[in-house]
């Protein structure tokens, strides 16, 4: 923080979107720190010079940047500097998690970007017997120019970024076994921030605090996981899932703690 960390993420709100569409920049924010990870499809040189001229507290120069394929890139997000010692291959089809015993994900959109004292807040909220991070993935590009209602994905030209929540712990302490509430009490801080009526997770980071399927005669119950699913993919377009589902799977045999259930007939 007292390198200007704060000052940096409040700014980067505002500046991603419009960034060109081959330059994304997000953030990992942890203990106090903010990570700004950077892909650019193109060479250092012309990263460089636009990195300079739109966000210029980064401080990036030519010893910042990596060159290396698309899918290399997307491994070292994960696995670190571990794309150097070991072959590709083993790291991608590698099944254990690299993350931690227990790991707990939630899920945000931001359409307005948050004020310097709300992050000050953010950055310095208490971690308590788990690790806790912030992944900070932002829109704009073609995500902003693909209508909400073209495919299930909603979440488009209205966001600013996506917030991922992301909390590790080990499960035993001199107490027994303990689950953190990191996540939870800064998610609930959260609330006045965010998207709202619903407000806005993402699918991929399945969140079964928003509750699971109840069941009723073998198939799922629509208004029980209207909670959820209007959260993932809106409102509109969570209906005609449903529609979907009652066409193709109508016995509901295939279904999850979050699947999407038939639509009822009235």
């Amino acid at each position: 923080m007292d390198q200007g960390a704060v000052d940096a993420v409040t700014k980067w709100q505002m500046l991603v979107p419009a960034l060109p569409d081959d330059l994304s920049i997000r953030v990992v924010i942890q203990k106090s720190q903010a990570n700004f990870q950077t892909l650019y499809l193109g060479n250092c040189s012309t990263v460089v010079a636009t990195m300079r001229s739109s966000f210029p507290e980064l401080g990036v120069t030519s010893a910042d940047c990596k060159e290396m394929s698309w899918l290399r890139y997307t491994a070292y997000i994960y696995f670190g500097e571990a794309i150097n010692s070991k072959p590709l291959e083993a790291l991608l089809l590698n099944r254990s998690t690299t993350l931690g015993p227990f790991v707990k994900n939630k899920s945000d959109y931001v359409k307005k970007a948050l004020t310097k004292e709300t992050w000050k807040k953010i950055f310095l909220w208490p971690n308590g017997t788990g690790s806790g991070q912030l992944i900070l993935e932002p829109h704009g590009g073609i995500m902003g120019r693909i209508s909400a209602n073209k495919i299930p994905f909603p979440h488009r030209s209205n966001m600013l970024y996506n917030i991922q929540y992301v909390e590790l712990w080990k499960g035993k302490e001199a107490g027994g076994d303990i689950t953190p509430n990191w996540i939870g009490s800064l998610y609930e801080f959260m609330t006045p921030y965010v998207s709202k009526n619903p407000r806005g997770a993402y699918v991929n980071y399945r969140d079964l605090d928003m509750g699971v399927n109840k069941v009723v005669g073998g198939v799922t119950c629509y208004e029980t996981e209207k909670v959820w699913g209007e959260s993932y993919f809106g409102p509109a377009n969570f209906r005609r899932l449903t529609k979907i589902k009652r066409k193709v799977d109508a016995s509901d045999y295939f279904q999850n703690e979050q699947s999407v259930p038939p639509l009822p007939l009235k």
